[in-house]
């Protein structure tokens, strides 16, 4: 096994906890949400909020990623989502009713608009690090990424949220990024010049 491949594993490793966290998020505010407001309306309004931003930013993420330093992107993007999660968990702490709902609001679209500076980042990473013949191997293991926001992560939520609540999860989040940030630093150290 090649370095740069062990660069990859620790990239992959690290996206697919950081992803994990981040659908456990989605997942648990979509229930909060409906529960907060019975309404299926307004879960839908959360679902549109944590994913709109990023699909309307991801071509703009995308022309970044072929511009500028990918690792320090995917640094940004992944740190900067950290303030959404402030945001929920700000209005979590000190708010009720139509304003507690628009934090939460605010919150995703914020956390998703920055979280959208990373896949075309990591994509275009796996390209500057990967021989072709790795990047075969590897195009699998890139497709569980998204697999895991939407298979594992409502699982784990669902186990979490049995015994605590909404703010845990957050911070199990909020943990993940934070483990993922170090790892992209390490990657990015390591890979100066190849840009």
């Amino acid at each position: 096994m090649s370095k740069s491949y062990r660069k990859f594993l620790l990239l992959w490793g690290a996206s697919i906890i950081s992803s994990s966290g981040s659908g456990m998020s989605s997942f648990a505010l979509g229930i909060f949400v409906y529960q907060k407001t019975g309404l299926s309306t307004m879960t839908g309004l959360m679902i549109m909020a944590g994913f709109l931003p990023g699909l309307l930013f991801s071509p703009f993420a995308g022309a970044l990623a072929d511009r500028h330093d990918r690792r320090l992107l995917m640094i940004m993007g992944d740190g900067l989502s950290i303030i959404g999660l402030l945001c929920i968990l700000f209005s979590l702490q000190f708010f009720d009713g139509k304003f507690l709902i628009g934090g939460i609001l605010l919150g995703a679209a914020v956390s998703s608009g920055f979280s959208s500076l990373v896949e075309p980042a990591f994509q275009a990473t796996i390209s500057d690090l990967l021989e072709k013949d790795e990047y075969t191997r590897a195009s699998g293991m890139v497709q569980l990424i998204p697999a895991s926001r939407y298979l594992l992560s409502p699982v784990l939520s669902g186990l979490v949220l049995s015994f605590a609540d909404i703010r845990f999860v957050l911070v199990l989040d909020i943990f993940t990024i934070l483990i993922t940030l170090p790892v992209t630093y390490i990657v990015r150290r390591e890979m100066k010049g190849v840009d």
